[in-house]
C-alpha cells in the first residue's frame, strides 16, 4: 500500500513538472526521464507517445518544438532547438533519433564550448514519415511527407515526398 502511494505521489509530482514543458495539450504518454529546459515551449497535438529517456534542449528559453496528432517517438530521441523543429502528424519516430536546428558557433581562438549555438534553420518532419533507429536529422532541413529515412543515416539536405533515403550523407535509394 505504501508502494502504491509513493507513486501516485511520483506521478502526480512528474504530471506537474511536464506541464511547465508543454503549451496547451498533454501527451498521451510520456515514459521515465524524460527531461527539458524548455518552459511552454513544445506544442503536441492529441493521441502522441513519448517514450522513456527522450531529452528535449532549447537555447535560452526560446525556439518551439511541434509535434503533429498521432506521432511516436521512441526511447533516447534527443530535440536540439533554437528556432523551431516541426514534426508532422502520424510521425514514427524511432529511438536514438537526433533531430535540431542548431549548430555550434566555431570562429577563432576562443574554445568552442565558450562561444555558444545559433539556429541553421528550421527542421521540417513531413506528415507520415517514418524516422529510422539512430538517424539524425541536420538544421535547416525539410523532409517530405511519408518518408522513410533508414536507421543510421544522416539526413543534411531536403528530402522529397514518397521516397526512402539512406546513407550518410542520405540520399534518395527508392521513390514511390
Amino acid at each position: 500500500m505504501f508502494h502504491n502511494l509513493l507513486g501516485s505521489i511520483y506521478r502526480l509530482a512528474s504530471t506537474a513538472v511536464y506541464r511547465k514543458a508543454f503549451s496547451g495539450s498533454m501527451p498521451k504518454h510520456i515514459g521515465r526521464n524524460f527531461k527539458t529546459n524548455g518552459i511552454k515551449q513544445i506544442i503536441v497535438g492529441s493521441n502522441v507517445e513519448i517514450s522513456e529517456l527522450v531529452w528535449t534542449s532549447f537555447c535560452d528559453n526560446r525556439g518551439v518544438l511541434k509535434i503533429g496528432s498521432n506521432t511516436y517517438i521512441g526511447r533516447m530521441c534527443t530535440f536540439a532547438v533554437c528556432d523551431e523543429v516541426d514534426i508532422g502528424e502520424s510521425v514514427m519516430i524511432s529511438d536514438r533519433v537526433y533531430i535540431g536546428d542548431i549548430v555550434h558557433i566555431h570562429s577563432g581562438e576562443k574554445p568552442i564550448i565558450e562561444q555558444g549555438v545559433r539556429s541553421d534553420g528550421k527542421v521540417s518532419i513531413g506528415k507520415g514519415c517514418w524516422l529510422g533507429i539512430g538517424c539524425s536529422i541536420l538544421p535547416g532541413v525539410t523532409v517530405g511527407k511519408n518518408v522513410v529515412v533508414g536507421a543510421n543515416s544522416v539526413v543534411a539536405c531536403d528530402v522529397p515526398d514518397n521516397c526512402t533515403v539512406a546513407g550518410v550523407p542520405a540520399r534518395v535509394i527508392r521513390k514511390r
